[in-house]
């Protein structure tokens, strides 16, 4: 076991049963172990993970649902718009 496995288990180890039952609730809805998350928790805290995760499945589900844009299209307007102020401000450079 490496020093940064051994220190994830021991701060894993010293969570509080609360934040344990925490952490695995969160790790249940992300699809990941507890070990996985536990770094994201222990430098952004439980609060941010929860929010950041209930944003990605709302996302998730949002799109799952709803006809996307294609990014080929996307790039070929983003393409279009920049050729034209490009041309733009040559004409008045």
């Amino acid at each position: 076991m490496s020093t940064k496995q051994k220190q994830l288990q021991d701060e894993l180890a010293n969570l509080s049963t609360e934040d344990r039952t925490r952490l695995q609730a969160l790790a249940v809805l992300a699809g990941a172990s507890a070990e996985e998350l536990l770094p994201f928790v222990l430098r952004d805290g439980f609060a941010e993970c929860e929010e950041s995760l209930r944003a990605s499945l709302e996302a998730e589900a949002y799109f799952n649902t709803r006809r996307g844009v294609d990014g080929a299209d996307v790039m070929a307007s983003v393409e279009c718009l920049i050729d034209t102020y490009a041309k733009r401000q040559r004409r008045a450079g």
